[in-house]
């Protein structure tokens, strides 16, 4: 959102330059309000072309960051702080000390290739845990 301030300013304050221009006053119309509509024109047109091309940016990082993670199997240490991981596959990927805080998980398709909970019924921390390879007695598992 920040970087949307400054453009978004500009664009409103050339908006109402042309609808200063525009607005009918006591006169007929002149060449001040076919620059003004002219100028209504531009901003909304470059206002739609800002929206789409931020639009476009932020499918374009997600899939660049879905590549990148589907082509290596190395992960260790990766960033992946706030990110939307959702719909990603993460099987066999080393996520070892990953910072995943506010990461969004959900639909994501990850499988634990050992079994460290035997006899435990597993709940969805403990594989978390298991597959990002944090200590096993922190986990909250209930007996079978």
């Amino acid at each position: 959102m920040r970087g949307w301030i400054l453009p978004l300013l500009i664009i409103l304050i050339v908006f109402g330059v042309g609808l200063w221009l525009w607005c009918p006053s006591n006169r007929a119309p002149d060449r001040y309000s076919d620059l003004g509509t002219a100028i209504i024109g531009g901003s909304v047109i470059v206002l739609a072309g800002l929206f789409l091309e931020r639009r476009l940016s932020r499918a374009a990082e997600r899939r660049d960051l879905q590549l990148q993670l589907g082509l290596q199997n190395n992960l260790v240490g990766i960033d992946l702080n706030r990110r939307d991981l959702s719909g990603f596959y993460l099987s066999g990927k080393d996520l070892r000390y990953a910072n995943l805080t506010k990461a969004n998980l959900r639909a994501c398709l990850v499988r634990v290739r050992d079994k460290p909970f035997c006899g435990f019924r597993r709940t969805r921390r403990s594989y978390l845990m298991a597959l990002f390879g944090r200590n096993a007695s922190k986990t909250e598992e209930t007996a079978l």
